[in-house]
């Protein structure tokens, strides 16, 4: 009798919990694959002279490992395209200088930053690991 019960028990569980099991992603298809390998990017840009955040700044961040080429095209990749035969992701700061990356393969990255009235900044080898966020703040020297 009391084996009868434990195992009613653990139906009754498996029953309930399976419907919330099954609850389906809003990721893009295929996301959930590569979620794993995966990382985010984000950060501020800032004027280095007055320490003021630079809104507007574009800023291009390569990918020059060739396997992550496969990913062109991808919903779920942020806005990207090929660039001189090099996978190429973009990004606007905003009005606070903010600017994020999501969904990036984990890997090395080289990033240039570009806004009016600045000249170009630029970094190699800034590190995206799987399931992290990374910060990467740019720095910005006025153009006179």
């Amino acid at each position: 009798m009391r084996t009868t019960a434990i195992i009613l028990s653990i139906v009754m569980c498996t029953l309930i919990a399976a419907p919330a099991m099954a609850v389906p992603s809003n990721d893009p298809p295929g996301l959930e694959k590569l979620r794993p390998f995966c990382g985010k990017l984000t950060g501020r840009v800032v004027d280095i002279d007055t320490m003021n955040t630079v809104a507007g700044a574009t800023i291009e961040v390569t990918d020059n490992y060739v396997g992550n080429q496969r990913f062109l095209g991808a919903p779920w990749l942020p806005e990207h395209e090929m660039v001189d035969g090099i996978l190429t992701y973009f990004a606007t700061s905003d009005d606070n200088g903010h600017y994020e990356f999501n969904n990036l393969p984990a890997g090395y990255y080289s990033w240039i930053c570009y806004a009016d009235g600045y000249n170009p900044s630029g970094n190699d080898g800034v590190p995206v690991y799987s399931g992290l966020e990374m910060s990467n703040n740019i720095l910005m020297w006025s153009n006179p």
